[in-house]
């Protein structure tokens, strides 16, 4: 059957890559059924290395993502949607290396979004239940995991409301991570609010409240946003958050906390940012997109008590090709003995609005008196076709 799903997805792909016409790009729309029915889909075959000094073989994985996406406008307020989602791979080695971050990403088929929203528009108010994404922030809490091939998505209700001038706030009540097949609750808590109503992203409050069941209540703040200057920009952005008792289950905390510092200059298509955050040991992030942080390796040690330092440099070339160079020093927050330093480049082109291809690759090496840190080499390459 996962033979048969792949070269299926396959020949899907090799059409529909012939039938694009990568000199005039054009934007993705999907397909009409009917008036008020229009369905999109996805294609993201993978490729995916792995090097561990602590493992015997190199760890490889040929895998597929098929989509498939359909909204109903049942009235003009009301909206229903579903997302089926296959994921097809073939690897080199079994599931005692699932620890590791390559292996997740195992054969499954699942309705991954089913859900009912409906618009308050008198009310400024949004509602939707059922299986559905969840992201908050700058995902590092609660994120959707969309750079691996299976997804995070929640059943859940979620609620968004903007009555109050420069002011959002967004709860959530999950009973699901699908992902992972976890029936633990979830309750999220997020304000957002506005300092400049004319330039929005020049400075923004957010406070948030996320309470995990048997992980402990989260409370942050969070100052950011971005300015520009003549030819030039800058963002900034502080954070900091304490994780106390669960409201939800049971565990006893000491209280650990998070800060994140980040500042960055852009000029043109240049930017370079700098970026410092200690997690200390207890903080849990059972539902955060970890590689956004943690590098390329995205290695399991560095989900807590950890210390980290980075720098990256990025840069786009006429808005459909870009490359990044980040550089990582990685610490042992409890101890203070350095883990390693770890190298990523990432490149981005698209050939059309609808096809692109994503390349990334890191190097961690560990440091010689590290006793939970190994050297490991990390890439993958994959390319994303949309319909």
């Amino acid at each position: 059957m996962k033979k048969i799903s792949i070269i299926a997805c396959s020949v899907l792909f090799t059409s529909a890559l012939f039938a694009t016409d990568v000199t005039n790009p054009e934007v993705v729309d999907g397909y009409t059924i009917a008036d008020d029915i229009k369905t999109t889909g996805e294609l993201r075959p993978r490729f995916d290395f792995n090097n561990y000094d602590n493992v015997s073989e190199n760890i490889m994985n040929i895998s597929n993502r098929f989509r498939l996406n359909a909204v109903w406008n049942a009235t003009k307020n009301f909206e229903v949607q579903a997302e089926f989602l296959n994921v097809s791979n073939y690897s080199n080695i079994g599931e005692e290396y699932s620890n590791y971050q390559y292996v997740k990403d195992t054969d499954i088929s699942r309705l991954t979004i089913a859900s009912m929203k409906y618009n308050f528009r008198n009310a400024d108010t949004i509602i939707n239940v059922g299986r559905q994404k969840l992201s908050f922030n700058d995902e590092r809490l609660i994120g959707t995991l969309d750079w691996r091939q299976l997804y995070r998505s929640f059943e859940a209700f979620y609620l968004k409301n903007n009555t109050f001038e420069n002011f959002v706030f967004e709860f959530a009540y999950s009973i699901n991570d699908l992902s992972q097949d976890d029936d633990k609750q979830m309750l999220a808590l997020n304000g957002t609010y506005t300092f400049d109503s004319d330039n929005p992203e020049k400075l923004n409050l957010i406070v948030y409240d996320y309470m995990f069941e048997d992980v402990g209540d989260t409370l942050g703040i969070i100052l950011g946003g971005k300015n520009d200057f003549y030819n030039f920009g800058l963002n900034y952005r502080g954070e900091y958050s304490v994780q106390i008792d669960p409201s939800f289950g049971s565990r006893t905390t000491d209280s650990p906390t998070y800060f994140y510092l980040n500042g960055g200059l852009s000029i043109r298509n240049f930017s370079f940012d700098l970026l410092y955050s200690l997690q200390e040991e207890g903080y849990l992030t059972p539902y955060s997109t970890g590689h956004k942080f943690n590098g390329v390796t995205d290695l399991p040690f560095l989900s807590t008590d950890v210390q980290t330092f980075s720098g990256s440099i990025n840069y786009t070339i006429k808005d459909n090709a870009s490359f990044s160079g980040k550089l990582y020093n990685f610490s042992q927050d409890s101890t203070g003995n350095t883990l390693g330093n770890e190298f990523d480049l990432i490149a981005d082109y698209s050939f059309a609005k609808n096809l692109s291809v994503h390349g990334e690759i890191g190097l961690f090496m560990a440091d010689s008196g590290s006793n939970i840190a190994f050297d490991t080499t990390t890439a993958n390459i994959s390319i994303d076709y949309k319909f």
